[in-house]
C-alpha cells in the first residue's frame, strides 16, 4: 500500500481529516508506507496544536487532568530508547530492564550492587549476568550533583533520586528528542529501540508514568523535581502543560516501573547508530507481527 500523499496541517478541516486518519493507521506496519504516513501525521497534527491549541475529539471541560492510554497513543505512536551498542540479544532475550532489577539478577555483591543503586554513575557500569551474558548501566554524565541537590524538593537527597531513576526503564516520546541524545552523545554506537506506544500501553499502563522533564540530567538550567516528577497518566497534568509548553513538550519522558519484560512484542525496530558509522538495521519486525 503506496502513502498518499500528506500535506501539512493548516486548517480546522485538515486537523480533523488528519484525525480520522491517524485512527485507521494506528496498527499501521511500521517503516512501511502507512507507518511512515502516521508518522508524519503526527507530527503535523502536533504542529498545528502547539500554534492553535485544539484539542480535538479530547477536548473536554471534564478532562483537565489526565490523559488515557487512547489519547497517548494517538498522540504519540512511536516511543523511543536508547540502549548500549550490541545490547538488543541480551533485551530480547531478558527484556527491557531497569537498572535495579539487572543488578538484582546480576552476580554483583549485595554492598557494591546498593551502591550502584544510589550513586552517581560518572562511566558506564559492566554488570554480568549468570548464564547470558552481561548488561551495561549506563553512565549519569548529565547529572551534575551539585545542581541535583539544589533543584530535588520534597527532602529528597541525590542517593533517593538515583534510586527513583534506577527503578524505571525510559522512552522519549517524540523522535526529536531522541535525536537530540543521540546528537549529545555523537561519539557513541547506540542500539536504538522504536517501540508502538499502543501495544506497550495495552500491556503495561497500570506500570506506566509520565514526566514533565528529562529526569535524568541537571544540565543548564535544570528544572525542580521530587515525588510528584514522575505521575500516572490519569493523573499527570497533560492539558495544562499543553497549553504552556505545546504539544511537543507537554510530556518529555515516558517511564515503565521495573522495566518491560515482554519488550520484543512492542518493538518494531533496532537500529544501531553513531560514532560516525552508517546506521545499522539489526532487526524489524515482520508485516504479519
Amino acid at each position: 500500500c503506496e502513502m498518499t500523499d500528506v500535506k501539512p496541517v493548516l486548517t480546522a478541516a485538515d486537523y480533523a481529516a488528519a484525525l480520522a486518519r491517524i485512527d485507521t493507521l494506528m496498527a499501521a506496519e511500521y517503516g512501511g508506507a502507512e507507518g511512515d504516513e502516521l508518522d508524519l501525521l503526527a507530527d503535523y497534527v502536533s504542529q498545528y496544536e502547539s500554534e492553535r491549541e485544539p484539542m480535538g475529539r479530547y477536548d473536554s471541560d471534564r478532562e483537565e487532568t489526565g490523559i488515557g492510554a487512547e489519547e497517548l497513543a494517538e498522540r504519540y505512536p512511536r516511543l523511543y530508547h536508547a540502549s548500549a551498542a550490541g545490547a538488543w540479544p541480551s533485551i530480547e532475550r531478558h527484556g527491557l530492564l531497569s537498572a535495579s532489577e539487572l543488578l538484582d539478577r546480576s552476580d554483583v555483591s549485595e554492598e557494591r550492587r546498593t551502591k550502584l543503586k544510589s550513586c552517581h554513575r560518572l562511566e558506564s557500569e559492566k554488570t554480568h549476568l549468570p548464564g547470558s551474558g552481561y548488561a551495561v548501566l549506563r553512565d549519569r554524565k548529565p547529572m551534575n550533583e551539585k545542581k541535583l541537590r539544589e533543584c530535588l524538593r520534597d527532602g529528597l537527597s541525590p542517593a533517593d533520586w538515583y534510586r527513583i531513576l534506577n527503578s524505571k526503564v525510559f522512552f522519549w516520546v517524540t523522535r526529536e528528542r531522541i535525536e537530540r541524545m543521540l546528537n549529545a552523545y555523537k561519539e557513541m554506537r547506540q542500539t536504538v529501540l522504536v517501540v508502538d506506544t499502543e501495544s506497550l500501553l495495552a500491556d503495561h499502563f497500570e506500570s506506566t508514568f509520565l514526566s514533565p522533564i528529562n529526569s535524568g540530567s541537571t544540565l543548564f538550567d535544570p528544572s525542580a523535581r521530587g515525588r510528584g516528577t514522575f505521575l500516572p497518566p490519569e493523573r499527570y497534568p497533560f492539558r495544562h502543560r499543553r497549553k504552556s509548553r505545546g504539544p511537543r513538550d507537554a510530556i518529555a519522558e515516558l517511564a515503565v516501573e521495573g522495566g518491560v519484560h515482554d519488550i520484543r512484542k512492542h518493538v518494531l525496530s533496532v537500529e544501531e547508530r553513531g560514532a560516525g558509522r552508517p546506521t545499522l538495521m539489526v532487526w524489524r519486525r515482520a508485516p504479519d507481527g
